[in-house]
């Protein structure tokens, strides 16, 4: 919009001048995306921690159980309704395990989806301060500009009055 705006006379101070202070806004606002994307990664890598514990403590269980349940195979005591039971705990917590790993395993992939977020959202974050720095710069180069013109101007000026204010004409290449 800003280009549109000063279309042919891009590089003067006034447009430059609009440029650097939209280029500042959308810096600004590309910052408070990638503080926003990095607040979504760390949610997702805190499930993920979640989750993948849940996994672990889950596979512990499987493991008492089916500890317990061959214990319970070889003794003397065995009874088919205790069998029953740790069987329906050891498929639970199976199940338990399954659904940890599959959360895990989608919580892990969210996190690599986020990380790729914020890296392409820091690389236009990096763009746009370099487009700002850039602009900084014709900004400086285009204020010297002025101020050397000024000071010919001055010159000339001083003299044509010098010559009794006879006008002077001054070839200025292109």
């Amino acid at each position: 919009l800003v280009e549109s705006s000063f279309r042919g006379n891009a590089n003067s101070m006034e447009a430059l001048t609009e440029k650097g202070k939209v280029l500042a806004d959308m810096h600004t606002q590309q910052e408070a995306k990638v503080q926003e994307l990095q607040k979504a990664l760390e949610n997702s890598q805190n499930y993920q921690k979640k989750y993948a514990d849940a996994a672990a403590e889950a596979g512990k269980k499987v493991e008492e159980c089916s500890a317990a349940l061959e214990a319970l195979k070889s003794s003397a005591e065995y009874t088919r309704p205790e069998q029953q039971a740790l069987t329906k705990e050891l498929n639970n917590w199976k199940k338990a395990q399954e659904d940890a790993e599959a959360s895990n395993y989608a919580a892990a992939k969210s996190v690599q989806e986020w990380k790729q977020q914020i890296n392409k959202a820091k690389i236009e974050q990096n763009d746009l301060k370099e487009a700002i720095q850039n602009n900084n710069q014709y900004l400086e180069e285009a204020a010297a500009s002025a101020e050397l013109m000024a000071d010919n101007l001055v010159r000339i000026r001083d003299a044509a009055a010098e010559y009794g204010g006879q006008y002077c004409y001054v070839a200025v290449p292109n």
